[in-house]
């Protein structure tokens, strides 16, 4: 996962992107209609009724932890006239729309928009291309209902295609999971047709000698990315992780090559693919580059960023506030790359769940991303937990021996955890954590603050501690000797007291650091 070179830019000053959001989140809210629709120009989105309101919506709730005073009241306002007209509407027939819906209501609430997200995600899965050479992608056009069945096109692009599936990704999250012959066909395609360079083009006629673009290649390594971890997230034995997929090494590959292709913030709908593979796959430098902040610098820079944007309608407008607004929100966990071996990721899913776990359960989002002890240390302390797992021992070196320490006395926490209980890891942790902080880990009484972050729902397992320069009030070392992980990787209702356990440790440590 880690790139070797990788370059870490500065970080945009936090009100500066905040002030660019609400400047385009003004442009956004005059798009809206009487009946709470929105209509963008200059473009035609007008044939796009579902799509249009969907993506304003979107982009304005992700917008809304970012404002406050008088425009925070009118984004409220316009999220809740916007999703009404969106849900009384007649279901609209495009794949953008549909799975733009999908997501608009899966983020406000998706027991309450229960009914329209079923449907959508149905007439999306439904009307997945038949095609030989087309199967497993998605055109423009879905097939409404009609005597008991569907209709699916034989053809296809890479663009509905990346809004489908992104689309059917929060159907699943909403309780609504496309069937294992959905992702497969998908990632079949992907596989199939992937460029001899490595990247995708737009259309699957134009074969695998065909010349791939930025947007294309962006999209097709996240659709990638989502169909592997749907079909494998829940098939965890034996517990050693996927195997690496090659068409998903070589597209990343082919991004960091070809990366001024992106012209990092110039190209709106590129910028949202971009965010969406870096979020989702937990990643802050893609192809050896700061995603975020290279392209938070361009568009908060003085002056107009559509000048040099390949489309500037209110569409663009909502694309940007995606992509500031998600890279805006905290990373809560670092989960540690260690280098010259890959048993830092049996559970290639364990943080990313639990994020999204207590994503459900708190109203501030959280991200997590991937990261090695190469990154400079103010990158670092930017997140306040560090997560080691594995079964073997741990083989730091010196220079990240001291990088641990430095993170540490910087206000970190570290959070470890022996994946399926290993003892072999168990004594390697204990060991280097009591070597770097010079004190002994202390097993916690159950009526300890921490098992209360926990709430009743928790598993409550052992819990040991190691307080930073000796004294019970800031944690250095958090450490699970019993295995928690291996229920986050699988998620589901079984995993929920293991989930309460996680979630509770990160309350605990966040209110340690206020």
């Amino acid at each position: 996962m880690g790139f070797a070179g990788a370059v870490w830019a500065e970080a945009v000053p936090a009100e500066k992107i905040r002030g660019r959001i609400a400047e385009l989140v003004e442009e956004v809210l005059k798009a809206q209609q009487p009946n709470g629709g929105f209509k963008f120009v200059p473009m035609n989105w007008e044939e796009y009724p579902a799509g249009t309101t969907a993506l304003a919506v979107l982009a304005l709730q992700h917008a809304r932890p970012h404002l406050t005073g008088e425009l925070g009241v009118r984004v409220k306002e316009g999220i809740r006239k916007g999703l009404i007209h969106l849900a009384q509407a007649f279901p609209d027939p495009r794949t953008y729309s549909a799975a733009l819906a999908i997501s608009a209501m899966e983020k406000e609430n998706p027991q309450f928009y229960a009914q329209p997200i079923s449907l959508y995600a149905t007439m999306l899965v439904r009307s997945q291309s038949a095609g030989a050479e087309a199967s497993g992608m998605w055109s423009y056009g879905l097939a409404m209902p009609m005597g008991g069945g569907y209709r699916a096109p034989n053809t296809g692009d890479r663009s509905n295609t990346q809004m489908a599936i992104l689309g059917l990704y929060d159907a699943a999250r909403a309780g609504f999971p496309a069937s294992e012959k959905t992702w497969l066909l998908t990632r079949e395609h992907y596989v199939r047709t992937q460029s001899d360079d490595g990247g995708w083009g737009y259309m699957v006629e134009e074969g695998p000698g065909a010349k791939s673009t930025m947007n294309m290649t962006l999209g097709g390594t996240n659709s990638l990315f989502i169909c592997t971890e749907m079909l494998t997230q829940s098939k965890h034995a034996p517990c050693a992780g996927p195997a690496k997929s090659e068409a998903i090494e070589k597209g990343l590959q082919w991004i960091a090559v070809n990366w001024e292709e992106a012209k990092i913030g110039r190209n709106p709908y590129g910028l949202h693919a971009l965010e969406r593979l870096g979020t989702l796959m937990g990643s802050g430098n893609i192809g050896g580059h700061d995603w975020y902040n290279e392209g938070a610098a361009h568009l908060t820079a003085g002056g107009n960023w559509r000048a040099t944007t390949v489309d500037g309608g209110t569409d663009a407008a909502c694309f940007v506030i995606l992509f500031l607004s998600r890279g805006l929100e905290p990373i809560l966990i670092n989960k540690l790359e260690r280098r010259g071996t890959d048993d830092w990721n049996n559970d290639p899913y364990d943080v990313k769940h639990l994020t999204e776990y207590i994503n459900d359960h708190e109203t501030e989002q959280k991200q997590w991303r991937i990261e090695t002890l190469e990154a400079p240390l103010e990158v670092l302390v930017r997140t306040p937990i560090l997560y080691i797992s594995g079964h073997k021992k741990l083989d730091f070196n010196d220079a990240e021996k001291a990088k641990l320490k430095a993170y540490v006395a910087g206000g970190g926490t570290i959070l470890g955890q022996a994946c399926c209980s290993k003892k072999e890891f168990d004594e390697s942790f204990r060991s280097v954590m009591k070597e770097l902080f010079a004190g002994d880990f202390v097993k916690l009484a159950q009526g300890h603050a921490l098992y209360k972050s926990m709430g009743a729902g928790a598993a409550k397992p052992e819990v040991d501690v190691l307080w930073f320069e000796g004294k019970e009030g800031r944690p250095a070392v958090i450490y699970l000797p019993t295995d928690q992980c291996c229920r986050w990787q699988t998620g589901g209702a079984a995993a929920k007291p293991n989930f309460a356990v996680g979630m509770g440790i990160t309350l605990y440590v966040m209110d340690c650091k206020k």
